[in-house]
């Protein structure tokens, strides 16, 4: 993969973490470091060392990749224990939830369910902690692309591929779709739609240079008009 580091900058990245549930929002914990105000409640205690120690080592990373040098604001990281309130977040910010949801940036700030809600889910019924781990990531990958061009209209494709690649998610090879209007406007409604993600963004990252790639996230619209392209030669490589 074509990934760049850059040094840290004295812009410190403060990430404020709420575990919710039913009636504990006034029992939250705090966990404080320079960079982290974490608060959870006692049914994710034992997930807080890792969600920190998680941002903490992968933060340079990824920043770098979208060559920011610091965070605009404070991100809101949002753990919830309760299935039913992530629902209602996610009806709140007028989006559908479909089953398969345990994360999102849909406000600008990261709601994601503890392990053990995830593993509630049929679909991630057999999530492990390192899996969970990769997910935080994924979602601090959606963060920093926001902060960049936070347009993702025809390409959360395009999002997805990057976030699920950056966060060394990995997918089983899956048949890529034929219809770019199908990928650019029908996404959530494909059955592998995170796999198809990832092994388009395999292709972009080992094939394109990363200056296109960058191109691609600061405009959008030059992928719009690339993405037939970039199915077709997905498609065509081995």
């Amino acid at each position: 993969m074509l990934i760049d580091t850059v040094p840290q900058t004295r812009q410190a990245l403060n990430l404020i973490t709420a575990c919710v549930g039913e009636n504990i929002m006034d029992k939250d914990l705090m966990y404080e470091t320079e960079y982290f105000a974490i608060r959870y409640g006692r049914d994710c205690e034992n997930l807080v060392g890792e969600i920190a120690g998680t941002l903490r080592e992968n933060m340079e990373r990824i920043m770098g990749f979208f060559r920011l040098d610091g965070l605009e604001h404070k991100i809101s990281v949002t753990l919830y224990s309760d299935t039913d309130a992530y629902i209602s977040h996610v009806e709140q910010c007028g989006q559908s939830y479909y089953d398969w949801m345990i994360a999102d940036t849909f406000d600008g700030g990261i709601h994601i369910l503890s392990l053990e809600a995830c593993r509630g889910c049929p679909s991630h019924a057999g999530m492990d902690r390192e899996e969970y781990t990769r997910l935080i990531v994924h979602e601090f990958v959606h963060i920093c692309q926001q902060q960049v061009e936070p347009n993702c209209y025809g390409c959360i494709w395009f999002w997805e591929a990057l976030a699920t690649n950056l966060a060394g998610q990995e997918y089983a090879p899956v048949e890529l779709p034929r219809d770019r209007e199908e990928l650019m406007f029908r996404y959530q409604e494909l059955p592998d739609a995170y796999a198809i993600s990832y092994w388009l963004g395999c292709y972009m990252l080992e094939h394109m240079p990363q200056q296109q790639i960058y191109d691609y996230i600061r405009r959008p619209q030059a992928l719009w008009e690339d993405t037939e392209e970039i199915l077709r030669g997905a498609s065509q490589t081995p």
